[in-house]
């Protein structure tokens, strides 16, 4: 058994693992949201996205800056500096907060609350045991090794305002964001499958020995 299971193994055995477990994940759920708000709520309407970085599906340089900005679409990357310059200092100063606060403690909080749900589903399953269960829940850590990529380029472009970063960097922050939405919504549909698979009463191999 493989040292980040047994982690989220024991919590979700604890006796109230799930519910305090959920019960952080919620309270530093709503530290971010009210952090991201400070950061964002005097942003203007335009056709760049109003959520923070962490939000939007790539990142460009100020020279990859298009006239076609009307075109915007979520898909799009937008530009990084951007997002600082339109804060204002005051947005910086709370994007700040929200970053520190996103690379710790509210990464790892959710890391662990992702993994002791998933092995209460797989748990439920029969699947508590073998490599698939090590395998799947080494996703949410995957997750968070991504978003803490992408929250040292968007703090380290904060920290180098008005100079721009190098676009190789941002291209960086931008894939790491990608692959850590694709990876954690990875992580919601095994959740959310296992769930599925338990009410419907489909047991994996490993329960049905031992049943």
């Amino acid at each position: 058994m493989q040292f980040h299971y047994k982690i989220f193994q024991e919590i979700y055995q604890a006796r109230y693992g799930l519910v305090g477990s959920t019960v952080v994940f919620v309270f530093a759920q709503l530290v971010i949201t009210y952090l991201i708000h400070k950061s964002t709520h005097l942003l203007e309407n335009s056709f760049v996205p109003q959520g923070p970085p962490d939000s939007w599906l790539g990142w460009k340089s100020v020279a990859e800056r298009t006239t076609k900005e009307e075109l915007f679409t979520v898909f799009q990357p937008h530009v990084l500096l951007d997002f600082f310059e339109r804060v204002g200092e005051n947005g910086r100063f709370w994007r700040f907060c929200t970053t520190v606060w996103d690379i710790f403690p509210y990464m790892f909080i959710y890391t662990v609350w992702i993994g002791t749900f998933m092995v209460r589903g797989l748990t439920n399953i029969g699947l508590e045991t073998g490599t698939l269960p090590n395998v799947l829940t080494f996703i949410p850590l995957m997750t968070v090794c991504f978003d803490g990529v992408e929250n040292l380029v968007s703090l380290y472009q904060g920290y180098s305002y008005p100079s721009e970063i190098k676009p190789s960097l941002i291209h960086l922050g931008g894939n790491m964001g990608k692959i850590k939405f694709l990876s954690l919504f990875t992580s919601l549909f095994i959740i959310g499958l296992c769930e599925v698979l338990f009410v419907l009463g489909i047991r994996g191999k490993t329960k049905s020995r031992k049943d």
